[in-house]
């Protein structure tokens, strides 16, 4: 596919960069002779930790989640490549090997500023997510709609300049307003006002605080009474694990707020066990409003030691990591230990990120392969998930989680 499927999840990279270097992890446990040399300490470590905090879970009882991954080709970073009919068709190709699998919801991120008229004709773009809208309900599924902002460097959108004249009201105003048309027009299950706040303020070049976020989330909550009295949307909105914990108690206490989202990544940076950060959240969620829902709607097992994340953690070559099979046994677990972190809970719908592993990966060792760059090899992966899908083959990865809740 094109460019914008090696788009990482930005988010957290931010954050990320600012951590101290990290103490080792505990002794590691053994390593399949199949993971080459380079790899097979940064496998262990990320075994070990993923076994301590399964083993701490224990086996939670039987709940229904809804099981969602992110529909990466109906990602608004692709701009203008969202409206070619064989994107088109390959988005149903798409949604089909998903349910197939035993999925009964997807992501779709739909970004400020595609769907405001000062940036660009928001028509096409707005008929695309309403189609795909109705392809998704009929085949039975749940729609989630991640509501972010164009990041800078990684959409194929120029979108620099217009953020540069941006003041927080009129973007406040322009954001609402592609909320409005999101609810009356795509109508999705749930929508997720804002994830990641501190990203967004980074990609915006401004300096927005928790109090802005909190204020922008009622206002938003309250305009949509407002205006869409009958909607049957429900509305949300959280943070990343990485960031300040602050967010997700000030979501959790606004009323009309449905649920909160959080953004799971980074097992740990040596310090914090960004898992059982997740356990905590709920907690706290619960502790403040026990009516509030909770949902994952992106999580990754993130292929990179916790000393890492005191570096460069942006580097391309850490997600061409994701590509190779040798990392199936590990996703498979990691698949494994967030239904069971979601049961353990009440988290209510959960949503690996990279769905293309969930039909196919590469194999280490061709020379022609590890001569690539990092984006011509992520290239490379999304070729072979377009062949996967075509071919209907799943990787055990994808078994595994579509499996989660039988």
């Amino acid at each position: 596919m094109l460019k914008y499927l090696v788009i990482l999840p930005i988010g957290l990279l931010l954050y990320l960069a600012t951590l101290a270097p990290a103490r080792a992890a505990d002794a590691d446990p053994p390593t399949p002779a199949t993971v080459p040399q380079e790899y097979r300490a940064l496998y262990a470590e990320l075994a070990t930790r993923l076994n301590g905090f399964e083993a701490r879970l224990g086996d939670p009882e039987p709940r229904k989640i809804a099981l969602a991954t992110n529909l990466l080709t109906a990602n608004s970073h692709a701009g203008p490549a969202l409206l070619r009919p064989d994107w088109q068709r390959y988005n149903l190709l798409y949604l089909d090997r998903l349910q197939a699998l035993g999925l009964n919801a997807v992501a779709v991120t739909i970004s400020y500023p595609l769907l405001t008229p000062a940036f660009g004709d928001p028509a096409p773009y707005l008929r695309f997510y309403e189609t795909l809208a109705i392809e998704v309900r009929r085949r039975g599924m749940k729609l989630l709609v991640e509501h972010n902002v164009l990041l800078p460097g990684y959409t194929l959108v120029p979108v620099q300049p217009y953020y540069a004249q941006l003041d927080f009201k009129r973007f406040t105003r322009e954001r609402y307003a592609e909320v409005l048309r999101i609810v009356q027009h795509v109508r999705p299950d749930y929508l997720s006002l804002v994830l990641e706040p501190q990203t967004h303020g980074i990609a915006l070049g401004k300096r927005l605080g928790l109090n802005d976020w909190t204020r922008y989330v009622r206002n938003m909550i309250t305009n949509l009474a407002k205006d869409v009295p009958q909607h049957k949307t429900l509305l949300g909105a959280g943070c990343g694990s990485w960031e300040d914990p602050a967010y997700i108690s000030r979501f959790a206490r606004i009323k009309g707020l449905d649920y909160v989202d959080i953004h799971l990544y980074p097992l740990s940076n040596g310090y914090t066990d960004y898992l059982q950060r997740a356990l905590d959240w709920a907690d706290e969620v619960k502790r403040l409003d026990a009516r509030k829902r909770l949902i994952i709607s992106e999580a990754w097992l993130f292929k990179a030691a916790a000393r890492e994340l005191g570096g460069n953690p942006t580097d391309p070559r850490m997600f061409a990591r994701d590509v190779y099979s040798f990392w199936e046994p590990l996703d498979t677990q990691y698949m494994r230990v967030l239904g069971k972190l979601a049961r353990a809970k009440g988290f209510e719908l959960i949503s690996p990120f990279w769905s293309r592993y969930f039909f196919s990966y590469l194999p280490y060792g061709e020379a022609a392969q590890q001569a690539l760059a990092p984006h011509a090899l992520m290239k490379q992966a999304n070729q072979a998930a377009f062949a996967a899908l075509l071919a209907n083959r799943t990787t055990e990865t994808g078994r595994a989680y579509g499996g989660i809740s039988r």
